[in-house]
Formats: C-alpha cells, sequence, structure tokens
C-alpha cells in the first residue's frame, strides 16, 4: 500500500487516459452492461459536442433498481 497523500496529487495524476464512455441514447441496461463487464463504477457520458454527463452504479441502485425506473431509458 502507497503512503502517498491522494488529497495532494494533481488530478491528471489519479485519472485514466482513456474513460469508458457511451453515448446519451445508450439505454441503463447498456450502460450497467458496459460497467460491469469493465469492474468499474462509473461511466463518462460523451456526444459529439463533449462531456454531458456520468453515471455511476449507485446512480442505477438508486434510480433504477430501487426508484422503480425502466432499464431500457436512455442514460
Amino acid at each position: 500500500m502507497s503512503s502517498q497523500d491522494l488529497t495532494v496529487l494533481p488530478v491528471d495524476e489519479l485519472m485514466t487516459r482513456d474513460p469508458v464512455t457511451c453515448a446519451p441514447d445508450a439505454t441503463i441496461r447498456a450502460a450497467a452492461e458496459l460497467m460491469a463487464g469493465r469492474r468499474i463504477s462509473s461511466v463518462c457520458i460523451v456526444d459529439p459536442q463533449g462531456f454531458q454527463g456520468i453515471v455511476t452504479v449507485r446512480d442505477v441502485n438508486a434510480k433504477v433498481v430501487a426508484g422503480g425506473l425502466s432499464p431500457e431509458e436512455p442514460v
């Protein structure tokens, strides 16, 4: 385990160079499958204009599983 203090590291040293993305019209199910398949907890939503948002496992749990939203809805 590293003893490096993460609170003082620049963001670019903490983030991945190739974030996993999906389009805004992708279904929630597709985003959840992407996260499960890659063993990650979030997916960036990107369209031709750039970054539009992020979907997390917590979002899926709270809004789809607990909230009754259809997994076929777009992210």
